[in-house]
């Protein structure tokens, strides 16, 4: 009995296995504590020497540098304000503005006269230049020459025309008048406005014509969608633009053969009609001369075409349907 209990606590009791992991848990903690400080003192020990050596050396330099600028800097400002002390002290004071205040209106007052002495002077040359022509209609009067009721008329009204300066410039040598531009070089020239045309009654019907087209296309294609018959217009199908392409394309190539054709007859008919024998660049330019008369006809013909087939149609008698 007595081994009994010895036996047992050495299979079932764990006491001593506990004991054990946690003493050598606490050693292997110990170890690795002690190794982390120790890294962690190398490495202060590393940066305090790393700015021992290097990091303090460069602070200093750099603060002389910086020192330096900071002073010049300090000095510009200074001297900065020192100006702006200068400009203040010369500032104008108000005796110096109110002299220039009075200065500034003389020259006002001197502006204004000279103004008034131009305007003056523009009146009397105006009135000389009348007292010219009525002088000078004077002495047309007393001339033998005739006066037309129009150039008294314009004397009576003061402005002239072209006529009257076609009669003045004709008939002032018969009577020793002075030059014609020597009348008119201060006076002002009023231009006639252009006449106003009024269209042709037969571009006023072409006009409505395509403005009611235009209203008809607008309307057609607004009420396409609720009217199931016009849910497609003629202009959206197939055939009518397959039409149209061939309208066009047998165009282009009438205009090609026409110019090749005309080409051909420049380059080789002329020469067979007459039975003779042409130099190549003579040929040739009688080629392009034919080639290009006909080219010029054929675009006139297309372009009076195509005038006809976008010509706007008729469309008075054409009633919507709703």
């Amino acid at each position: 009995m007595k081994y009994l209990s010895d036996i047992w606590d050495r299979l079932f009791s764990h006491r001593p296995f506990l004991q054990g992991e946690i003493k050598y848990f606490l050693s292997e903690f110990d170890k690795k504590s002690y190794r982390a400080d120790e890294e962690n003192l190398n490495k202060i020990s590393e940066l305090i020497s790393d700015l021992k050596d290097k990091k303090i050396e460069r602070f200093l330099q750099s603060s002389g540098e910086n020192l330096f600028l900071l002073n010049s800097a300090i000095n510009e400002a200074l001297n900065l304000s020192q100006e702006i002390l200068d400009q203040e002290n010369n500032i104008i004071s108000e005796e110096d503005l109110k002299t220039k205040k009075e200065l500034h209106e003389k020259r006002q007052k001197e502006l204004e006269t000279f103004k008034s002495d131009l305007k003056t002077r523009y009146e009397s040359i105006d009135n000389d230049i009348e007292d010219k022509l009525l002088d000078l209609f004077k002495k047309i009067k007393k001339s033998k020459v005739d006066i037309p009721t129009h150039v008294s008329e314009c004397f009576s009204v003061k402005m002239l025309d072209l006529e009257a300066f076609k009669w003045f410039s004709e008939n002032l040598k018969k009577i020793d008048g002075p030059p014609l531009h020597t009348l008119i070089t201060e006076e002002s020239i009023v231009l006639p406005s252009p006449p106003i045309v009024e269209p042709s009654p037969e571009y006023k019907e072409k006009m409505r014509k395509l403005e009611q087209r235009l209203k008809n296309k607008e309307y057609d294609a607004m009420t396409k969608n609720v009217d199931f018959r016009r849910v497609r217009l003629p202009e959206d199908t197939i055939s009518y633009q397959i039409k149209q392409i061939n309208r066009q394309l047998i165009a282009v190539l009438q205009f090609v053969i026409s110019t090749a054709a005309g080409f051909l007859f420049g380059f080789l008919g002329i020469e067979l009609m007459l039975s003779t024998t042409f130099d190549l660049g003579f040929k040739l330019l009688l080629g392009i001369i034919c080639a290009l008369i006909i080219a010029l006809a054929e675009i006139y013909f297309l372009a009076k075409k195509l005038a006809e087939d976008y010509e706007p149609l008729d469309t008075s008698g054409k009633v919507h349907q709703d």
